[in-house]
């Protein structure tokens, strides 16, 4: 009977550390998949960014655009703004998923864009040319900033019907938040 006990408790203990052995087991394999996981999806996730097309310009349905005369569009007495006044970039070179600016379609001039920190002449971005309603999207800046905020100005290049020369200019007030 004594054996027959140890026998039982023997049998147990067997059967409590295979039980044992399976949860580490299981836990280690969650843990595993749970990493591989993880480092699959930011993979995906970089990749896809790498295959965003940047300061991708976005043109507007003809038919909703305005005509306007030769005299009109070479000269410089309106334009409108539509953009806004701080972008995010989660890193020096990635795009900013905040960032907007267009070219409504109430104005008559295609323009393009420069970017330049406050006290310094070198651009720090140069925009392809939007047409009239168009906008711009996965806007890049052309020289990657450290992390930090910079007080920048935005001057908008007005350009004649033949999108050669300069009509006018125009200057906004941009911040820049580079975040790591």
């Amino acid at each position: 009977m004594a054996e027959s006990k140890k026998q039982k408790e023997s049998g147990l203990s067997i059967i409590k550390l295979l039980l044992i052995i399976l949860i580490l087991g299981t836990l280690g394999l969650g843990v595993y998949a749970g990493i591989n996981l993880f480092s699959q999806s930011s993979e995906i996730i970089q990749n896809s960014e790498e295959k965003v097309k940047r300061n991708y310009v976005v043109l507007a349905d003809p038919e909703t655009l305005p005509s306007a005369d030769e005299k009109s569009v070479n000269s410089a007495t309106s334009h409108d703004v539509k953009m806004n006044s701080t972008w995010t970039f989660s890193d020096g070179q990635a795009y900013s998923r905040d960032a907007f600016v267009e070219n409504p379609s109430s104005n008559l001039n295609s323009v393009y864009f420069e970017i330049t920190l406050n006290g310094y002449k070198e651009p720090i971005m140069t925009s392809p040319v939007l047409p009239v309603g168009s906008h711009l999207e996965n806007i890049t800046l052309d020289k990657a900033l450290k992390a930090g905020t910079y007080n920048c100005t935005l001057t908008y290049t007005l350009l004649s019907r033949d999108g050669k020369d300069s009509v006018g200019t125009l200057q906004m007030a941009l911040k820049i938040v580079i975040q790591s």
